[in-house]
């Protein structure tokens, strides 16, 4: 065990939006102090080593701790997503996701710099090196981690996730100078031996199933967090990596739930490493533990307290709703393939709007999908009606201290409405807003820069009321969409303005001008009318003042009919509600 498997033992990164309660507060501020006199008897370790080590396992434990505490926290919003799977479940198999990812991968070029563009996330592990950049007259750039000043010739530099050309100290790209075409590397990647999945439901807490040569344990389901452990059915250590193992939840729409977080490890070790850590402290201070290597401290720490690498694997998530149904999914390495393959991509300028008569080709593997606009399409109403925004909308106090943010539930008339337009700032004379005590009497703002409404939020400073506020009442204006249309295209049956060839779609006449417009929407089908994903638009203009204008649309896979959609009246509404204020501890 090293200090490097604390972080999978017990890591869980959480981004939460909802406001602690009261308790919850008052447990992490307890939570904080007693770290804080941890912190204060680390400092009276005498090597510096050790000391820095202990500090920075003391932080970290400390931000885990009060990260628990916040996951009890439910969301009071349901946030919906796509399942992590889904692109595996597009395709026949692992190698052929594998297959079209690969040949989905475009370099996109930018000022001097190079960045590669993905059709979707690898689901599964993998290494990507991108070590040479290919010019036009044939020239081959070596890509190196640091820039080296004094070197003229030209140079490829690795800057996080770009590649930057220099071409001279000034930054200037030389008259004549060959541009970069294409970029090659080596990819690498595990393949699963088998996708293994099991499914719970509300009231199977404890219940285990087995698959393969695996079991698999829903230890709770407790509201919005779910546990499970897997484990090897003959005892032997699992050598499933954790990155390789999926727990997903449905509501009872059957949609998936966007989660909060994951932590992985019981969180019983989580109290035993806390108190070995405090054995140990007192034995550093008195002298009797030094040790500079954190790996080997870890090891020493988590001796003490009895920990061991254990043969089950435990999981816990935190999802944005309440689960109904748990799918445990586990990318079994057994009789798996390791693949690596060279690879040569295509640097591509995909620039907005172009002079030009005809457009250029891009080719690129296919289809790739587009779950976004397909779950819309499946999942959602056009919009709410006048009385579903009443009790449609939800308020809750944002990540940002002292903000109420209004949201708006997922529909398919966001196609239209931006989510910065929802809540409609151009009719502000809609928006009144009052602040009140706890008594329940208004508070006068003592400064013009107490409160704002901004996109979907009400942001205020309680120091700028003549008492601070704890509720606020008010109307908000909100936009809806009366109505909208759909018209299915095949390939054959398009209309003269629309053209298709390949995984090209070309947009003219009036069509575009409702693009233009935002009253229309246009989403590339392929032959089994699954909607794809677009990689790129640009608009086209042939030289002089009558040339054709058209719009020119790249998909990843050959088009085999259009989705058209066109949308009624925009209209907006009075949303009247009345909240209370709490400030999000930070």
């Amino acid at each position: 065990m090293s200090y490097r498997f604390l972080f999978s033992l017990i890591s869980a990164t959480l981004f939460l939006l909802t406001a602690c309660k009261e308790e919850t507060a008052d447990a992490i501020s307890r939570v904080h102090q007693e770290w804080a006199d941890r912190v204060a008897k680390i400092e009276l370790i005498k090597d510096s080593g050790t000391r820095e080590n202990f500090s920075r396992m003391a932080r970290f434990l400390e931000f885990m701790e009060v990260s628990r505490i916040e996951a009890a926290v439910p969301s009071k919003t349901t946030r919906y997503t796509t399942s992590a799977l889904a692109r595996l479940e597009d395709y026949a198999n692992p190698a052929e996701m594998a297959k079209v990812f690969l040949g989905a991968l475009v370099i996109e070029t930018f000022s001097n710099s190079l960045k590669l563009q993905e059709a979707f996330s690898y689901p599964l592990p993998y290494e990507m090196d991108l070590n040479g950049v290919q010019l036009a007259d044939g020239q081959v750039v070596r890509v190196s981690e640091e820039y080296f000043p004094e070197r003229p010739e030209i140079q490829a530099v690795r800057a996080s996730s770009l590649i930057e050309m220099v071409y001279d100290p000034s930054g200037a790209v030389p008259e004549g100078q060959a541009l970069p075409t294409h970029v090659s590397g080596t990819f690498t990647t595990e393949l699963p031996g088998a996708v293994l999945q099991v499914e719970f439901g509300a009231n199977e807490s404890g219940k285990t199933r087995e698959i393969g040569d695996y079991s698999v344990k829903l230890v709770k389901m407790d509201g919005h967090q779910v546990a499970a452990e897997i484990a090897r059915i003959d005892g032997a250590m699992p050598k499933i990596e954790t990155g390789s193992i999926y727990i997903e939840a449905q509501d009872e729409t059957g949609r998936f739930l966007d989660d909060r977080g994951s932590g992985w490890g019981d969180p019983e070790d989580f109290s035993k490493l806390t108190k070995a850590l405090d054995v140990a402290l007192e034995a550093a201070i008195k002298g009797k533990l030094i040790e500079a290597d954190p790996d080997v401290l870890f090891e020493k720490i988590s001796k003490i307290g009895g920990l061991e690498e254990a043969k089950e694997i435990y999981g816990e998530v935190d999802f944005r709703g309440t689960p109904d149904r748990i799918r445990v999914t586990l990318l079994a390495p057994a009789g798996g393939e390791h693949i690596s393959r060279e690879i040569i991509l295509p640097v591509l300028a995909l620039e907005g709007f172009r002079y030009a008569e005809t457009p250029d080709v891009i080719a690129v593997s296919g289809p790739v999908f587009n779950h976004g606009i397909e779950a819309v399409f499946r999942d959602l109403p056009i919009d709410l009606t006048a009385k579903e925004i009443v009790t449609g909308i939800s308020i809750e106090h944002s990540g940002y201290a002292n903000s109420l943010s209004f949201n708006y539930p997922d529909v398919q008339s966001d196609i239209f409405i931006d989510g910065f337009d929802r809540f409609d700032d151009l009719d502000m004379p809609l928006l009144n807003l009052a602040f009140l005590d706890a008594n329940g009497d208004p508070v006068t703002a003592t400064d013009d820069e107490a409160y704002e409404f901004t996109v979907n939020r009400i942001e205020y400073d309680p120091a700028l009321f003549s008492s601070p506020p704890v509720r606020v009442t008010g109307v908000v204006p909100v936009q809806r969409l009366t109505s909208m249309s759909r018209v299915d295209y095949a390939v054959d049956d398009l209309p003269e303005t629309l053209i298709i060839k390949g995984n090209m779609l070309l947009i003219r006449g009036d069509e575009m001008s409702g693009l233009d417009d935002e009253n229309l929407a246009l989403f590339a089908r392929d032959g089994d009318g699954r909607h794809l994903l677009m990689l790129h638009q640009e608009i086209l203009k042939a030289e002089g003042n009558d040339g054709l204008r058209q719009i020119v649309q790249y998909y990843y896979g050959d088009i085999g009919g259009v989705t058209l959609l066109s949308r009624g009246e925009i209209e907006t509404l009075p949303y009247a509600f009345d909240a209370a204020l709490e400030p999000v501890e930070r």
